[in-house]
């Protein structure tokens, strides 16, 4: 519960996870693109212990989604979706 007055601190990245947050935007981006099967393994992981043949993890899950919305709403993406849809995503999702 938050009190009138009082602020609540909030914690600084590091610029070691910055860089790697940067990195895996991109590495996402081009993996839906070029990978569709890829992402849509990556989405049927299951646990924070588990991971696909190419090392990918639930916390690959927040790029995956994000770059997802992003897709949908890109006209320019459509042949991108087309491709996600026939690897399985919606049943992934």
């Amino acid at each position: 519960m938050h009190r009138g007055s009082e602020s609540i601190s909030m914690v600084e990245a590091t610029p070691e996870y910055m860089a790697q947050h940067a990195e895996r935007i991109q590495r996402w981006r081009d993996v839906l693109q070029s990978d569709p099967r890829r992402a849509v393994r990556m989405l049927t992981i299951r646990g924070l212990s588990s991971e696909s043949i190419e090392g990918d993890t639930a916390l690959d899950t927040p790029y995956v989604i994000t770059r997802l919305g992003e897709i949908v709403k890109e006209k320019e993406s459509r042949d991108v979706w087309a491709k996600l849809v026939d690897a399985g995503v919606v049943s992934a999702l």
